[in-house]
């Protein structure tokens, strides 16, 4: 899994901080918790799963990742916790029915074609399984504007370009509410919540084209607490039913 220049120390210093708490209470206003066999999709270092086992004493975690450099780092005798090399995109990774839950934390964007992850979420999972995940909001005005301004260097000055300096990891995409509603869906999940966050401060000092970013962020967040477009990022919660009863 391949992150831009921002996008990786944003994520490092979000799971240092409080961004797993934020999880946490958003499975706590839903009646969820993570027990048995758990997947952390796209698990770099581990940091985000290890702080779940943290609150979910019962969980087991396996980790993810598509670079043996994070892999070799997340196996750091962590109990409970082991990770291997593997690509969500293969159904042979898991066998089907054999987790319990999956947990991931920006990692869905970077597939451009959610189907085949979100089938084999759907194959892996044992009924009654949840599938919890952060994601940038692609619904967001800045996000958008960036990702067109990001379109137009890439025309201009050609891909490698924008790959070189950072802007963007190859495939990213940041997919609207909509996208993942549909495509859980049709793979038969249901989806139990979801919730718009976002974590940013308003700037000490504008400097830079992404402290101008981050005010715009801040301002929306402030303005239009409970608009689709204002939202940084989007937690989402979907189960696959079980074969006895509903959901409720």
């Amino acid at each position: 899994m391949l992150f831009n220049r921002r996008e990786l120390p944003e994520l490092e210093s979000d799971l240092r901080d409080n961004y797993h708490q934020h999880v946490l209470e958003f499975l706590q206003r839903h009646k969820t918790e993570l027990r048995g066999r758990i997947l952390e999709a796209g698990c770099g270092r581990g940091i985000f799963g290890k702080q779940l086992l943290r609150s979910f004493a019962g969980a087991e975690i396996v980790g993810v990742d598509l670079c043996e450099q994070m892999v070799a780092l997340a196996n750091d005798n962590t109990p409970s916790y082991r990770a291997i090399t593997g690509d969500l995109e293969e159904e042979s990774l898991f066998e089907k029915n054999s987790l319990d839950g999956i947990a991931c934390h920006g990692v869905l964007h970077h597939f451009p074609d959610l189907t085949r992850v979100v089938n084999n979420f759907s194959t892996w999972c044992k009924p009654g399984g949840v599938v919890v995940f952060t994601e940038p909001n692609g619904n967001n005005t800045v996000k958008r504007f960036s990702a067109m301004i990001r379109k137009a260097v890439e025309i201009s000055c050609g891909k490698e370009f924008v790959l070189k300096h950072g802007w963007a990891s190859p495939n990213e995409i940041n997919h609207p509410l909509g996208v993942y509603k549909t495509v859980f869906a049709n793979c038969g999940f249901r989806l139990v919540g979801m919730e718009l966050h976002t974590d940013v401060a308003w700037p000490r000092r504008i400097r830079s084209l992404f402290d101008c970013r981050d005010a715009v962020f801040y301002a929306q967040w402030k303005l239009f607490p409970h608009a689709l477009f204002a939202g940084m990022d989007i937690m989402m919660l979907f189960r696959k039913p079980s074969a006895l009863k509903s959901d409720v």
